[in-house]
């Protein structure tokens, strides 16, 4: 009859009758507030408690979710009906009396009350903050966790016989905040993978236009008369054209008709190590350009070194001096930097060089005019 919760009294064989009994069965929440009740007026209440602060047995934590209490205590009610059947009251009661004054049997009890030290007012506001904090320091007093107030959890939390989590209100704050929190997170994901969409699109349409300005420079260099070559921080070759190719020989060449335009070679085994230093030095400094004229395949050239991308990419402009095409045009160039050079010298020296300076101005001018008139 134990799980049922006036079924203690019933077994026992106290009354059970309203006016004759002495003892008060209180389940649930009723068990808590009927302890309190009894501490504050015993003197006039005058009875014996029957506590269970669940809902019986029947009800307890043992038992499996969602369990149905009236039909558990009829099905306990019809067990019990059962065993109860073909019980020998007499013979039980024989036994009983037979049995219960073992020695073994005998048991004292000593009083060993203890209670726990009160929390001081600081670890009270502490524990009470656990449980406040998410709901603007309000207490709601609900008592959904077992406990009248929000104060007499926080009390029990800073024993360390309670905790937080107890607290219904401030675990369903906590749940709505991540669920808020995830909500959030999601709305940014789906922004973030919307954006990644539109980068990735972006860069497609990127990729796209620099291989179409790729093609575009490379058909541009391939077309120019003088010799072009691009190269990378590895001095590997990115782009060139057939000027260029030319200049260097036919072991080039042959090169060329394997590797067309040379692309991924690497420029030091093509020119001479002074060169490759000159190209070097433009590639990782602030120098816009280097000028200058070497012999290349027993050619005079004129190269121009100049910075693309610090660090990243050099290019090269290679002129053949003794072509045809390429030496007035060079001449004319030259010719024009000997006057601009001279005209410097005038200024320092004006004084010495005299009317030799003039005449020398004149006479280069009038070589440049006859250049100009074989063009």
């Amino acid at each position: 009859m134990y799980p049922l919760a006036q079924g203690f009294l019933e077994a026992t064989s106290l009354d059970i009758g309203l006016l004759q009994e002495n003892t008060i069965t209180a389940t649930g929440k009723s068990a808590v507030s009927a302890v309190k009740q009894f501490l504050e007026h015993n003197t006039t209440i005058r009875h014996n408690f029957n506590l269970f602060f669940c809902e019986g047995c029947i009800m307890g934590p043992g038992t499996s979710d969602g369990g149905q209490k009236y039909l558990r205590y009829a099905l306990v009610k019809d067990y019990i009906s059962r065993r109860l059947a073909n019980f020998d009251k007499q013979s039980w009661k024989q036994n009983i009396d037979i049995h219960s004054n073992y020695p073994e049997l005998a048991a004292r009890f000593v009083n060993k009350k203890y209670e726990l030290p009160p929390p001081s007012e600081f670890e009270l506001k502490i524990a009470l903050n656990y449980i406040t904090a998410r709901n603007n320091n309000k207490e709601v007093n609900c008592g959904a966790c077992g406990f009248d107030t929000c104060r007499g959890l926080a009390r029990s939390i800073a024993q360390n016989t309670a905790i937080p989590e107890m607290c219904v209100t401030n675990s369903q704050i906590g749940n709505r905040e991540i669920s808020h929190s995830t909500k959030k997170a999601t709305e940014e994901l789906e922004m973030t993978k919307h954006e990644l969409k539109s980068t990735k699109a972006s860069l497609e349409e990127t990729k796209e236009l620099l291989y179409a300005k790729n093609e575009a420079l490379s058909i541009f260099v391939r077309g120019l008369h003088s010799g072009i070559v691009f190269c990378d921080e590895n001095l590997k070759i990115v782009e060139s054209n057939l000027n260029f190719i030319e200049l260097l020989g036919e072991d080039v060449k042959e090169i060329h008709d394997v590797i067309p335009y040379l692309i991924g070679a690497d420029l030091k085994t093509l020119l001479p190590p002074t060169l490759i230093t000159q190209f070097q030095f433009i590639l990782n400094h602030d120098e816009t350009r280097i000028n200058k004229d070497v012999e290349i395949d027993q050619k005079l050239v004129n190269v121009s070194i100049f910075q693309l991308i610090q660090k990243k990419m050099v290019g090269a402009v290679f002129r053949n001096l003794h072509s045809k095409e390429e030496r007035p045009d060079e001449i004319i160039h030259r010719v024009t930097d000997v006057i601009e050079e001279n005209l410097r010298q005038v200024q320092q020296i004006g004084y010495i060089l005299g009317e030799g300076a003039a005449k020398t101005e004149k006479m280069l001018h009038s070589i440049i005019k006859s250049y100009e008139q074989s063009i």
